[in-house]
C-alpha cells in the first residue's frame, strides 16, 4: 500500500486524472516509490500535523509552512514532496478528522518507540505554535493524540512544558506572543 492509498486518494480507474498537472503526477510517483513502512509513517505524521493545525477550523500559513518543513526534515523528502503529502493530509484531516485521527494515531503508536512518539509530540506542538500561540483546543488535541499513541501523561506534560511560553492559557493577554520562529518554546 502506497502513500496516496494510505491517504485515501489513490483514485483508481474511475478517477479523472486529466486535471492533474505533470508536477503533481511526478511528485506523486516519487512518493509512491517510498517503501511501504516509510510511506505509512509519512502519511501518519502529515495527517496528525494536519489534524492539530485544523482543530481550530483554520490552518494559518505559518502552520502550513511548519508542517511542510517538519515532514520534509523527518521523512527526508524534498519540499515539493512534503508539500504534496501535507496538502493531501490536510484535506483528509478536514474531511475525516475525528475517526481517522484515532485510527492513524493508534496504528502509528503500535509501530514506533517512545522516543519517536515524543518527537511526534514535539512536532505537533511546533505546528500549533507556528502562529505564535498554542491554543487550548490545540493543546487538548495534542493530548488526545499522545494518549492514542500510547504515551504516558508525564510524557505529554514534559513536552507541553517545553512549549509553555507559547501556551495561550499561560500567557499574559496584555503581552504580545513570543516571536514566531516556529522553532519551539522554552527549551
Amino acid at each position: 500500500m502506497k502513500l496516496l492509498d494510505l491517504l485515501g486518494l489513490s483514485g483508481g480507474p474511475e478517477r479523472d486524472r486529466e486535471d492533474e498537472s505533470d508536477t503533481i503526477r511526478r511528485i506523486a510517483a516519487e512518493l509512491e516509490a517510498l517503501p511501504d513502512d516509510a510511506a505509512r509513517r509519512v502519511a501518519a505524521l502529515a495527517f496528525l500535523l494536519g489534524r492539530v493545525a485544523w482543530v481550530d477550523r483554520k490552518v494559518t500559513e505559518e502552520e502550513a509552512d511548519a508542517m511542510v518543513r517538519i515532514v520534509a526534515e523527518r521523512a527526508g523528502l524534498s519540499r515539493a514532496q512534503a508539500t504534496l503529502a501535507v496538502e493531501i493530509a490536510r484535506t483528509r484531516a478536514r474531511l475525516h478528522g475525528a475517526t481517522d485521527n484515532f485510527l492513524v494515531a493508534r496504528e502509528l503508536g503500535a509501530t514506533i518507540d517512545r522516543d519517536e512518539k515524543r518527537a511526534i509530540l514535539d512536532a505537533l506542538f511546533a505546528v500549533a505554535a507556528a502562529d505564535g500561540s498554542v491554543s487550548t483546543i490545540e493543546a487538548n488535541e495534542i493530548r488526545l493524540i499522545a494518549d492514542t499513541l500510547g504515551l504516558e501523561h508525564d510524557d505529554y506534560i514534559a513536552m507541553r512544558s517545553r512549549w509553555r511560553d507559547r501556551l495561550a492559557v499561560l500567557r499574559d493577554p496584555s503581552k504580545p506572543p513570543p516571536g514566531d520562529s516556529g522553532e519551539g518554546g522554552t527549551r
